[in-house]
């Protein structure tokens, strides 16, 4: 779900993952614009795979990258998953 107006140049979304489930792996193309992703979790633990990293994000914790790293979002938990996405700049 947007969460933010289209006149704002960084995009916000919300995200529900149910128990057992994953985001499909995203990347942004490498360009001389350089996009970050912050990520706050709402409700989790949120697993966050981050190129070859991965790190477990928990209610009330953030964290952030740059996008153009091969990413992607588990909840390996019994309960759903909600969290917030900030894209800055903005793409589609």
């Amino acid at each position: 779900q947007v969460l933010s107006p289209a006149v704002l140049s960084y995009l916000v979304t919300e995200l529900t993952i149910e128990p057992g489930g994953k985001t499909k792996t995203e990347q942004d193309p490498p360009q001389d614009v350089t996009y970050t992703k912050l990520v706050i979790v709402n409700q989790g633990p949120l697993i966050c795979h981050i190129g070859s990293e991965t790190h477990t994000v928990k209610k009330g914790d953030t964290i952030s990258f740059q996008s153009s790293i091969p990413h992607f979002f588990e909840n390996l938990s019994d309960g759903k998953v909600v969290f917030q996405v900030i894209q800055n700049p903005k793409s589609y």
